[in-house]
């Protein structure tokens, strides 16, 4: 099986076992977030512009990764009394936006939380491609999981998520480079 045909295939099995998923779940979504690890949520526009919210959860960094689309800043969040440390960036949700240009700063500004004990939320419009994608790449990054095992842990907390092909795709090629997983007898394996 060459390259191509391998990620035609992890493709496949992740848009399967999604699409099932989320059969599963009908689509809902708690307010619009997830705890996907004790410090890092993923959600949508929804839970970002409700102060409220993120205040009950403890969120004091914010990665927007949908400035285009969703235009909170941080003056949004310092007029509603919340001190927040702020990164966006103007992603687009389609087939021909590289994601991989925004893995490096997105990573380090969620270590930064990590490592000062704060708590991140993690947001596009709905919380499920641009967002999904920063999510798993940290994840890949920081746990040295491969794809497969890196969506469907994401996916066990947030069952609709990562539906663009070309965002899958560009998830794989990370991988390769950083040398997150490898074949054997045709099948996906994390290092």
């Amino acid at each position: 099986m060459d390259k191509e045909e391998q990620n035609r295939e992890i493709i496949s099995q992740l848009k399967i076992r999604n699409y099932l998923k989320a059969i599963a779940s009908n689509f809902t979504f708690n307010e619009n977030y997830s705890e996907i690890l004790p410090y890092l949520y993923l959600g949508g526009d929804e839970a970002a512009s409700n102060p409220e919210l993120l205040k009950k959860l403890g969120i004091n960094y914010i990665l927007n990764c949908a400035s285009c689309d969703v235009p909170l800043n941080s003056s949004f969040y310092q007029e509603n009394g919340l001190n927040m440390n702020f990164l966006s960036f103007p992603a687009d949700d389609n087939m021909c936006y590289d994601m991989t240009q925004h893995i490096s700063e997105a990573c380090q500004f969620i270590d930064d939380c990590r490592k000062s004990n704060g708590k991140i939320l993690i947001h596009c419009v709905m919380g499920i491609n641009r967002s999904g994608f920063i999510t798993a790449a940290y994840i890949m990054t920081q746990r040295n999981w491969g794809v497969i095992e890196t969506v469907e842990f994401i996916r066990s907390k947030r069952s609709l998520v990562l539906t663009n092909e070309r965002f899958l795709t560009q998830l794989i090629k990370y991988a390769y480079v950083n040398g997150l997983f490898s074949y054997s007898n045709n099948q996906v394996t994390s290092n």
